[in-house]
C-alpha cells in the first residue's frame, strides 16, 4: 500500500522496520476476528471428527458448558482487543503517519503529488501530471513563491517542467519551459492600494534552483502531526464529534440567516410598505402588479437584476453545499472510527459463536 513512500528513498532497514512495526497494529482488526472464526471451526471440527463431542454430550455435559472456558478466554480476548483499538492503534497511527510525512521529505520529486499544491521550502508547486522513467517530468506547472514575510508575490505558470539533479547534492534544478512569470512589487507607499507595480515576463526556458538542505536533514523522530481522527481514542472522538457537530450547526444557522439577508427580501418588504403602505396580505397577493408601476426600460432592468441575483444565489448554494458535504463527511469519519472501536472486540465474540456450532 505504501511502496511509493519507501521505494527510491534510500532509507535504511531500521526505518523500514519502524514503518512496518507502526503499521502492524492496524492489521489486527482484520486478522483477529477471522483467526477466532478459523480456530473455533478447527477446534470443534477436530473434536467432532474424533467423536469427542459425542462422548462429552453422552456424559451429560451440554455444549454450552463444554465451551465455557473458551467463552471466558474470548471475553478476555475481546477486552484486550478493545484496549488495542482504543489505545494501541491510535498511537501506532500517530507514529506511522508522522513517519510517512518525514519520509516524503527525503526527495522533492516524490513529495510532489499530482493535482494539489505541495509545500517545498517557500514555494507551493502544483502539477497536473508527472511522467517519465523517474517521474521527474512535469506537465502544467503552477508555482506560488512567498517572500520573507510569507506573502505570495510571485506566480509562475509553465506548460512543461523537469526536475534535474545537479552536481551539488544540496541543489535540485527545476527547468520550466514555455511559461509566464508574474511578480507583484511591494509599493513603498502603503496608501497606494489601487495601482500596484508589477512585472510580467514570458519565457521559453527558466531554471530554478531548489535548496535541498531542509530535505537532507530529516528528523525521523519529529512528531508534529497529531490531529487526524485515526489518532484519537474514544473520549477524544466523542469530544471531536460534539465540537464539530456544534460548529456545523452554527454554520447552518449562520448561513441561513446570511443567505436570507442577501436575498434582499427585508429591504423589499420595507420599501414597498413605505411606498404603498401595504400589509403582509397585500404585499404578497399583489406581487404580480409591482412591475406595472415602472417604465419598460426599468422593468427590463429589474428583471435582469433579479435573474443575475438568482444565478448568484444558486452558485452560492452550490458552493456551500459542497462545503457542508465535506464537513459532514469529516464528522461521519469520526463516528465511523468510533463505532469501529466497539465493533472490533464484539466481532471476535460473534464469530466465535458462529464458528463453534458449525461442526455440530
Amino acid at each position: 500500500m505504501f511502496i511509493d513512500d519507501l521505494a527510491g528513498k534510500e532509507v535504511d532497514f531500521e526505518i523500514i522496520f519502524k514503518f512496518l512495526l507502526y503499521y502492524s497494529p492496524k492489521l489486527l482488526p482484520l486478522v483477529i476476528p477471522l483467526t477466532v472464526l478459523l480456530a473455533s471451526i478447527m477446534t470443534f471440527g477436530n473434536l467432532s471428527e474424533n467423536y469427542e463431542l459425542a462422548a462429552i454430550k453422552s456424559s451429560g455435559i451440554s455444549l454450552f458448558k463444554s465451551m465455557r472456558s473458551l467463552i471466558v478466554f474470548n471475553l478476555l480476548l475481546s477486552i484486550g482487543m478493545f484496549f488495542v483499538a482504543n489505545s494501541l492503534i491510535p498511537h501506532a497511527e500517530f507514529k506511522s503517519y508522522n513517519l510517512r510525512k518525514n519520509l516524503a521529505k527525503l526527495k522533492p520529486a516524490l513529495a510532489i503529488t499530482e493535482g494539489v499544491f505541495n509545500d517545498i521550502n517557500t514555494m507551493n508547486i502544483k502539477v497536473d501530471k508527472k511522467y517519465g522513467p523517474d517521474n521527474n517530468l512535469l506537465k502544467d506547472v503552477i508555482i506560488h513563491k512567498n517572500n520573507y514575510n510569507s506573502k505570495n508575490l510571485i506566480v509562475i505558470k509553465a506548460e512543461d517542467g523537469e526536475l534535474v539533479n545537479s552536481n551539488n547534492e544540496e541543489i535540485l534544478q527545476l527547468i520550466l519551459r514555455n511559461g509566464k512569470r508574474y511578480e507583484e512589487i511591494e509599493s513603498q507607499n502603503p496608501s497606494t492600494k489601487q495601482f500596484k507595480p508589477h512585472t510580467f515576463v514570458s519565457f521559453d526556458k527558466y531554471i530554478m534552483n531548489i535548496d535541498l538542505r531542509e530535505f537532507n536533514q530529516v528528523d525521523f523522530d519529529e512528531e508534529k502531526y497529531s490531529n487526524t481522527y485515526r489518532m484519537q481514542n474514544i473520549s477524544q472522538l466523542n469530544y471531536s464529534i460534539d465540537s464539530l457537530s456544534e460548529k456545523l450547526n452554527f454554520r447552518y444557522e449562520n448561513f441561513g440567516k446570511n443567505f436570507y439577508t442577501r436575498t434582499g427580501i427585508n429591504n423589499f418588504q420595507r420599501t414597498v410598505r413605505m411606498d404603498k403602505k401595504l400589509n403582509d396580505v397585500d404585499l404578497y397577493s399583489n406581487y404580480k402588479t409591482h412591475l406595472e408601476d415602472y417604465s419598460k426600460d426599468i422593468q427590463v432592468s429589474i428583471v435582469n437584476s433579479s435573474i443575475n441575483n438568482l444565478t448568484g444565489q444558486k452558485q452560492v448554494l452550490t458552493n456551500q453545499k459542497n462545503t457542508f458535504f465535506i464537513k459532514e463527511k469529516i464528522i461521519n469519519l469520526h463516528k465511523s472510527n468510533l463505532f469501529d472501536k466497539y465493533s472490533f472486540p464484539l466481532a471476535s465474540i460473534i464469530l466465535f459463536f458462529v464458528g463453534a456450532p458449525l461442526p455440530q
